[in-house]
């Protein structure tokens, strides 16, 4: 990974969007072997521009799965005959077959061109085409690529199948927005780096699931003059099968020597000040997935220029699968600078706490719910609130839905600070918003985590390994409030509560039973759920407030229960297709034949659909059973009878102009 975001600038000439450039900040490689790659923008009119570079210069089709398969999928295919013949069509996939062509076409085509055995094709589409046939995908959450090529032409306009290894699928964040800054301002010269990282520390065998912690002294010149963090970097190169996250802490209690010295288990009882230091005030978070950061240009967060800032704790979480003895040196790089920003900024997090309240029960799909307070905003955000500008969803690999709700003191809930309906384990990053949300003082925030355990056969229950749960969601902050830390967890009062709505058939705690215990040996889980969600909307105060600051002080007591958050008036979300101007292509093929030597172009000129005769062809579409294996990927499988829709296609379009 690097922090310098590689940019590609592509001049683009469109009768629909008018002339421009456009950055395209984001970029993937979806294969392995590094010959599919896609970069991409998604403006503040949520309309996605996408370029594919495949080393191919045979057929490529690329779509947008509900699930990593292929039926359901929306996908645009692509090539470029010997006689510089194009076709370019919006599809939709019904099953492992040739993907159908729409009955009308959402996509507009900017570019397709074929050079030194590479083809390139760039398109736009609204993230929601607001198409009423069900034939196109709305892109949102965590989307599932999915990709295949072949490198032969198609002969007589039928495309040959794809091989295994020309097909798969990618976990990609396609609805992210522009990030503050895409590279560090060529007058920022004093940008200096520090990396923090174990030097080849050995985790001994005998368990999957490793904590590892390492206390660290800023070097003399950090300790004196406060600087910035504009960014951060992991460092996993050799350990990313491993490596499930990193967090970089400050400790506010300055760590003597045996605690900088100690490198080791986290579960060590004589850490000491360390445990002082976890949970506290992250400055660097990492998870699997996750890509380097770069903070904005009006904020940074602040390291050194005082003793509560002076030493730190390294986290790294590593997932070892066959328990071997792995020896690490994974760390954090931290990008710094002397040139202080406008605001010292902070990253906060809020959710449920990991404990046994966080119960995801067997063979079944069950929310949980954590809250952050008003009392715990009141009490640690400064008079004008905190402008929070970037994202991190954080779950285990039960997670399947994650979403914050943001409610004001007087019950109206705003538009959800972030929604994933379509998370992946695999894939946690820093997501910049689209638009800074302001939190204030008295807001109340609700997270909510949804868990598929239909898998499992025993109950799961929060906790520190891969195989238990977490409902943590962060965020980057400015100005840095007092408050770092706003959860929420259960209580004894809940669990009476739930007791007396008989949730489970009259079983009861002993004086000595631990609360884990019990839920564990709940006979019907069943009725967890619903007793929950009802104890949430009872009005009582069941749930106990978790409200921290940097240096672990309580800003709410925690003696003090609380009620679920009311909301009196709920958030309506906003009919964008109602208002978006309606505007029909009635066509999905684009067929052109230009003459050319070392390159093939089809440019934006060439983007709108092309004759009736196309609509004509679209009814010959079929498709054909196939039992071919998904383990590797979706199939986009190619039939004979899906020549005639071809080639019809050829003889009617070819040359038509489309100036």
């Amino acid at each position: 990974m690097t922090l310098v975001y590689s940019l590609l600038a592509l001049t683009l000439c469109s009768a629909a969007f008018g002339a421009k450039e456009v950055v395209l900040p984001h970029k993937e490689t979806l294969d392995a072997n590094g010959k599919f790659k896609i970069a991409w923008f998604v403006d503040d009119n949520d309309v996605l521009e996408l370029q594919a570079v495949v080393e191919t210069t045979g057929w490529i089709a690329l779509g947008f799965s509900p699930n990593g398969g292929m039926p359901g999928s929306d996908i645009v295919m692509a090539w470029i005959d010997e006689d510089g013949t194009q076709h370019f069509s919006d599809r939709h996939a019904t099953g492992n077959a040739l993907p159908i062509e729409d009955s009308h076409s959402n996509v507009e085509l900017l570019e397709l061109s074929e050079n030194e055995g590479v083809t390139t094709l760039r398109f736009r589409r609204h993230l929601n085409t607001c198409d009423k046939s069900g034939e196109d995908l709305t892109i949102e959450g965590t989307s599932r690529l999915i990709y295949a090529y072949h490198d032969e032409k198609p002969v007589n306009g039928v495309p040959a199948k794809h091989s295994a290894t020309h097909r798969s699928v990618r976990s990609v964040n396609i609805a992210q927005y522009e990030p503050p800054q895409l590279a560090f301002p060529e007058a920022e010269e004093d940008v200096k780096h520090i990396d923090i990282r174990f030097e080849q520390a050995v985790t001994p065998a005998g368990e999957r699931t490793r904590y590892w912690w390492r206390g660290f002294r800023l070097p003399e010149e950090l300790r004196t003059n406060k600087v910035h963090i504009i960014g951060y970097d992991a460092l996993i190169e050799g350990e990313e099968a491993e490596a499930h996250h990193l967090l970089l802490y400050i400790c506010h209690k300055t760590l003597n020597d045996t605690e900088l010295a100690y490198i080791g288990n986290s579960h060590s009882h004589n850490l000491g000040g360390l445990h002082a230091c976890n949970f506290a005030q992250p400055v660097a978070t990492w998870a699997v997935g996750g890509e380097a950061v770069l903070l904005g240009a009006d904020y940074g967060f602040p390291l050194g220029g005082a003793e509560t800032r002076e030493t730190l704790l390294l986290e790294l979480h590593l997932d070892v699968a066959d328990e071997a003895e792995h020896t690490t040196s994974a760390g954090v790089r931290i990008y710094y600078t002397e040139k202080l920003r406008q605001h010292d900024a902070a990253i906060v997090v809020v959710g449920g706490n990991v404990d046994e309240f966080l119960v995801a029960p067997p063979g079944m799909v069950s929310d949980r719910v954590g809250y952050c307070t008003g009392a715990c905003t009141q009490a640690g955000l400064p008079e004008d609130g905190v402008t929070i500008v970037a994202s991190l969803l954080h779950m285990h690999t039960l997670g399947t839905r994650m979403r914050t709700q943001h409610v004001r003191a007087d019950g109206t809930e705003l538009e959800p600070i972030d929604s994933n309906d379509h998370y992946d384990f695999n894939l946690q990053q820093f997501l910049w918003l689209k638009e800074p949300r302001k939190l204030e003082r008295g807001d109340s925030l609700i997270t909510t985590c949804t868990y598929d355990a239909t898998q499992r056969s025993t109950v799961t229950l929060g906790g520190e390994s891969t195989s238990a749960e977490m409902c943590l969601h962060y965020f980057f902050v400015y100005p840095a409030p007092q408050a770092s830390v706003c959860l929420s967890t259960g209580s004894s009062a809940l669990v009476g509560d739930l007791l007396q709505r008989e949730a489970f058939g009259g079983d009861v705690i002993g004086a000595e039973q631990e609360l884990g215990d019990f839920l564990e040996g709940v006979s019907d889980y069943s009725k967890l759920d619903p007793a929950l969600r009802a104890a949430e909307a009872s009005g009582k105060a069941l749930f106990t407030p978790i409200c921290l600051s940097p240096g672990q002080q309580y800003l709410v007591n925690p003696g003090n229960l609380v009620t679920g958050v009311a909301i009196s008036s709920p958030f309506v979300e906003e009919d964008v297709c109602a208002l978006r101007p309606t505007t029909t292509t009635t066509t999905t093929t684009t067929t052109t034949t230009t003459t050319t030597t070392a390159s093939t172009t089809t440019t934006a000129a060439n983007a709108t659909g092309s004759t009736s005769a196309a609509d004509t062809t679209a009814d010959a579409s079929s498709t054909t059973t196939d039992s071919e294996s998904e383990s590797t990927g979706p199939s986009m499988e190619v039939d004979s009878a899906s020549s005639l829709m071809i080639a019809a296609t050829v003889l009617l379009v070819a040359g038509a102009s489309l100036l």
